[in-house]
């Protein structure tokens, strides 16, 4: 019986093909990739469609195609339909996988590509605006897919930019007696405004913990502090450097939990995360224990929530970095103060 995915036959070139074909050499991150959207548009999740999707992009049906198949449907009972960055990590795991791209590395003969399937994806049912692509990404927030790459910026460029005009942020650090200086990451107005409309229109409708309250409507630090009026006992929990600490991984489970799609959520995640240039970090101002400033700059060399400050004109709102804490720091800062609300 024939694959029910054979391999294009079509010798008309593509300009998708011709790209590939200037990818002479791709590292393994880069198939793995290509295999794992070749998978998800494969229309059935079965061991003889994977092997036929793989073989499509490959332009040829390699041996190790069925036991990497093997391998996938083994970790995936069911198609992980909007996750193809878990499913190429899936890929990289597969021995047959490695011993190929190895073999292939010692006779100098690389896998090569000369397909690139385009994976479905479908959010799941949310409270949030529903977008299954990046291009509806796009659309959503007035951008060009060339805007949405600089500003999320995946590949950290703007970190190692030598020109601070190229950079997203400015930066000012603040000296306290005593303790480890702080530093305001402060969003230029393009990359502020942007992320104004991300949390105005896309992240407002996830709900929030209870325990919130900074820069919540309705709440502030009053009505926290409220609910502890006539306790015995109140514990007050000051979380050094919290902003630096809370990592891309946090921001990308709680976009996900919501239910943007993968792709949606890694993009988002970019706008809100940063990671500070090398020369800011050398600037720290002294101040606080050696330790503790080692594990700032460490925090800080690695993308993270940016603490942002109060917006330049006079008389406007405090900046609206603050939404991180929202949508997706707050997560973090639950746990704890769930267990110390009730003190009495």
């Amino acid at each position: 019986m024939a694959p029910p995915h054979p391999p294009p036959t079509s010798s008309a070139p593509t300009p998708g093909a011709a790209v590939l074909a200037r990818t002479t050499r791709p590292t393994p991150d880069v198939l793995a990739a290509a295999l794992s959207h070749a998978f998800l548009a494969a229309g059935e999740w079965s061991k003889p469609a994977l092997t036929a999707a793989g073989a499509g992009v490959l332009g040829a049906r390699r041996r190790w195609l069925g036991p990497l198949a093997a391998h996938v449907l083994a970790s995936y009972h069911r198609c992980p339909a909007d996750a193809p960055r878990e499913l190429a990590a899936v890929v990289l795991e597969c021995g047959a996988f490695g011993e190929a791209v190895e073999k292939a590395a010692r006779q100098r003969r690389p896998i090569t590509l000369v397909h690139y399937a385009a994976s479905p994806a479908t959010a799941r049912e949310a409270k949030v605006p529903r977008l299954d692509t990046l291009a509806e990404l796009v659309d959503a927030l007035g951008l060009t897919v060339g805007e949405l790459e600089w500003f999320a910026d995946p590949r950290h460029w703007n970190r190692t930019a030598r020109s601070t005009r190229l950079q997203h942020y400015r930066y000012q650090w603040r000296s306290r007696p005593g303790r480890v200086p702080r530093l305001l990451e402060i969003p230029h107005p393009r990359l502020r405004a942007l992320q104004r409309k991300v949390l105005r229109e896309l992240l407002a409708p996830i709900p929030l913990h209870d325990c919130a309250h900074g820069f919540v409507p309705g709440r502030s630090a009053v009505s926290g502090a409220a609910l502890h009026t006539g306790s015995e006992m109140v514990v007050n929990l000051d979380l050094a450097a919290f902003f630096a600490h809370v990592t891309p991984g946090k921001v990308f489970g709680v976009l996900r939990q919501a239910g943007f799609t993968e792709s949606v959520a890694q993009r988002l995640t970019g706008l809100c995360t940063h990671a500070v240039p090398v020369g800011v970090i050398a600037e720290m101002p002294p101040g606080g224990d050696p330790a503790d400033r080692f594990a700032l700059r460490r925090a800080l060399a690695t993308s993270h929530l940016p603490q942002g400050g109060l917006c330049a004109a006079a008389h406007k709102p405090p900046y609206e970095q603050c939404w991180v804490m929202c949508s997706a720091g707050a997560s973090a800062l639950v746990g704890v103060v769930a267990r110390f609300r009730h003190c009495s």
